[in-house]
Order: structure tokens, then sequence, then C-alpha cells
């Protein structure tokens, strides 16, 4: 109290700091601090509580938000309509608004491209299967304008989940006719493959018709002292194989043309 005595009106008496520290005082100290003691209790059990929560977030949302509808769920009815919720297949709704084809003369196919041939409506999800006379086949998207460096064969809308089944006549480098059937199941978008090998003279007859593949007629190139001049073949009777395969030889000969004849009862000749 030395610092404030000046203040003082008279001295400080024994007297004068017994009666400050009397009974009454220190009851009133005891109870701040035992108040003071209990609201440190009530804050470390509610940072304990809150820590809890905080580790089950999920937990904690659900349980205020059932509060929260046992409180005020009679106050405010529900006016929505639950109902079941149905996947809609982009795929399917979408609308054929892409008009394809093909120019022969200029080897462009797409949607911008105005032709007669092999004219075709898609959507923009659609899969085109194409195949070229040189042999080769591609599956793509509907594209804009594409240059195809050989002639079109086949041009179609590809189901992935079905495949394709093609049967074809394909010549190699001396014009031998082979035959094969295959199915067209795996791809990737835009790369071309090739159903023939390599230095081949590309296809001669293609059918994408598994049922009836059809009956073809081969004509071989005139040669002095040939007994035969053609052979029939028919396509359901030619084995089924892989896609980089050869296939069945269907003759040693060069073929001049393959044509689609009329199916004839009994067995095809074959030549080998």
């Amino acid at each position: 109290m030395k610092p404030f005595s000046k203040q003082f009106v008279r001295a400080m008496t024994n007297e004068d700091v017994t009666k400050l520290l009397e009974l009454k005082i220190r009851r009133i100290s005891a109870y701040d601090i035992k108040r003071n003691r209990g609201e440190i209790t009530d804050i470390v059990a509610a940072i304990r509580q809150a820590n809890v929560k905080l580790k089950n977030l999920t937990k904690t949302a659900i349980g205020w938000l059932e509060g929260i509808l046992e409180k005020y769920g009679d106050q405010y009815p529900r006016r929505t309509e639950v109902e079941i919720f149905h996947t809609v297949d982009k795929k399917a709704v979408a609308k054929a608004n892409l008009r394809l084809s093909w120019d022969r003369d200029t080897g462009f196919f797409g949607s911008s491209v105005r032709a007669s041939e092999f004219v075709m409506n898609v959507t923009d999800y659609d899969k085109i299967l194409v195949v070229t006379e040189d042999g080769a086949y591609r599956v793509m998207s509907p594209p804009e304008k594409a240059f195809l460096p050989a002639p079109v064969l086949y041009a179609e809308v590809f189901d992935p989940q079905k495949g394709a089944h093609l049967s074809l006549v394909w010549l190699d480098a001396d014009r031998a006719p082979w035959g094969k059937r295959v199915k067209v199941e795996r791809f990737i978008t835009n790369k071309v493959y090739s159903l023939v090998k390599e230095g081949s003279a590309g296809i001669a007859y293609l059918s994408a018709d598994r049922k009836s593949p059809g009956v073809v007629q081969i004509d071989f190139v005139p040669a002095r002292r040939a007994k035969r001049k053609s052979l029939v073949v028919n396509m359901r009777k030619v084995p089924e194989c892989g896609l980089a395969a050869r296939g069945a030889r269907l003759a040693i000969k060069a073929v001049e043309k393959v044509t689609l004849a009329p199916e004839k009862p009994g067995k095809a000749k074959r030549e080998n």
C-alpha cells in the first residue's frame, strides 16, 4: 500500500488491515475460486466433446439433422414426393442428326460430304465400321471429313457388343484367291487394321451377312489349255478364322474377277 500512502486521509493501522481481511472477504474469494474451477472443468469437457464430434463428422451431422427433424418436423411437413430415379442412356436418346456419305470421286467420307453412296444417319455417339478395297478396316467415330485411300466396300453403324461378321475373298500378290470368315470385336477407335496380308491385290468380294454370306463365282485369267475357267464357292462353307489369318486357299490360279452367283443345290466345288 506504500505507493498509495499519499492518498490516505490518515496513516494505515493494523486494525485497518484486519478489517479488510476479515471472514466475509475470505468466503467471497473462496467462492470465486470454486466457480472458476468449475468453469474450467466445463470448458475442458466441451473441448473433448467437440473433438469426438470432429472425428465422427458423419454421425455428428446425422444426429444434428435428426434433432432438427424431431424438433421442427411437425411444423414443416414434407412437400416433395419421393420417386425412383431411372438412369438415362445418353446414347439411347441421342438423335441421329448426322448424315454421312462417301464420295467416290474424291475419296472423302463424313458429315460434310454430299454424295449418294453409303448414306446413313447417325448420332454423335455411334461407331462406324468401314472396310475398303485394299483390305483395310477401321472403326471410327462419325467424321466430319475423312479421306479413305481406297474404294469403300462396306460402311455401317457398328455395335461393339454384337460385333460384325465378315465373309470375304481376297487376292494375294499372284492374284490367287483366299477365302475367310471373321468377326470384328475388339478395336481401337480410328486405328487402321488389315484383313489381308501385305502386298495383296485387295478384297475381291465382301459380305456382312452371317447367315447368307452368298455364293461367289471366281473367274480365272484366260489361259491356253485351261480346263476350268471358273470356280463356284459357297461362302458359308469357308471356315471361320482370326482377323490376321490368311484364311482358306480357294485356288492356285490367277483370278480375273469375282462376282456373286446364284446359290445352287449340292456342295460347291473347290480347287486346292
